[in-house]
């Protein structure tokens, strides 16, 4: 079981701090990868964008007025009953784990690793490939590593 990492409650109050929004922005991206490098204004104007729509607003109120907390717990639930469910043997489809190896959030060694020691002896089917100089957003910080191991493990496994 891996409870929501504590991590995410200091970058919220340092990224509160943050008066400019773009700034904010490029904070919480870039604190949770291997380099800020990816975090493009193109992709600060696109998480603007959707913090404005009413929905994202709508959702922010209600985290905000104490569903949160019954959020993470609920998390940590499902976490366990899924990770029983593929202990089971009930994953039955062929399964692909990216990892960024410097993702901060869930590290290698608390996240990573028990991740690929629940998957692999339960799922026949199943690779995990770690990208070095990744963090949570390795799609973004090697994508073309990224799309090159899902499109094969598409093409291997979709027969």
């Amino acid at each position: 079981m891996t409870p929501p990492n504590p991590i995410y409650n200091q970058w919220d109050r340092e990224a509160v701090k943050i008066q400019d929004q773009r700034e904010k922005y490029r904070y919480l991206m870039a604190a949770n990868s291997y380099s800020g490098a990816h975090v493009t204004e193109e992709l600060v104007d696109q998480m603007i964008q959707i913090e404005s729509l009413s929905k994202s607003k709508e959702a922010t109120a209600k985290m905000d007025s104490g569903l949160r907390k019954k959020f993470n717990e609920d998390i940590v639930y499902r976490q366990n009953e899924t990770q029983e469910w593929i202990r089971a043997g009930r994953l039955k489809c062929p399964t692909l784990i990216i990892w960024g190896f410097n993702d901060p959030s869930a590290t290698m060694d608390k996240c990573g690793v028990p991740c690929m020691n629940l998957i692999m002896p339960s799922v026949p089917i199943s690779e995990m490939h770690v990208l070095n100089h990744a963090g949570h957003y390795c799609y973004r910080e090697q994508p073309q590593a990224f799309d090159t191991l899902v499109i094969d493990f598409i093409r291997r496994y979709s027969k």
